[in-house]
């Protein structure tokens, strides 16, 4: 069976890209656990929970939706549609240069969704092109649907100017003419 994300894709929905995590924070926490494995157990403790935290957790951009997940025993999911997301900007360091890891900040109506992930900057240019992407789809459907009823109209009121012989006449003295929008005085 596959990931979350795919397996709670929606028809016509394709995964356009999963951000990988930060493996060097655990490297760390796993030298300190190592290293103070003798003085305290308490950073080893801290560098299991961080790699079962590391390994159950999933951020994976759809051409609809930004989905996340974590958790092993409780886990928590957000899907976040594309026209819900506000921003996104991109926070990297000096050490996060040197192996190209970066924070990457998402602003949404919902709040603020952050991450540490490596490719950020990559990963927040892919997330700007499928916004970009969507709004343009969703835009190009709007108009046609938008052209197809005008046409439509336009077609039904011909028919009903080609029938014009058979049109109703106002029977009284300032009875409104529907076809005409205006009060008809005789």
């Amino acid at each position: 069976m596959g990931s979350y994300a795919e397996r709670h894709l929606y028809e016509g929905e394709y995964i356009v890209e999963k951000a990988s995590r930060d493996v060097w924070g655990l490297v760390g926490w796993w030298v300190l656990g190592i290293l103070g494995f003798w003085l305290l157990f308490i950073p080893t403790i801290i560098a299991i929970k961080n790699t079962i935290i590391f390994v159950n957790m999933e951020i994976v951009l759809t051409n609809r939706r930004l989905i996340t997940k974590q958790g092993v025993f409780r886990t928590r999911s957000k899907d976040i549609p594309l026209l819900k997301i506000q921003g996104v900007y991109v926070d990297i360091g000096f050490w996060g240069r040197i192996f190209n890891v970066g924070t990457i900040y998402i602003d949404t109506e919902y709040g603020e969704i952050r991450w540490r992930i490596q490719d950020a900057d990559d990963f927040k240019t892919t997330i700007i092109g499928e916004i970009d992407q969507f709004e343009r789809e969703r835009l190009i459907s709007q108009s046609t649907w938008t052209a197809q009823a005008m046409l439509e109209g336009m077609r039904a009121m011909n028919a009903g100017r080609m029938a014009g012989a058979s049109r109703r006449k106002p029977d009284s003295i300032g009875e409104r003419d529907p076809y005409a929008g205006y009060v008809r005085r005789y």
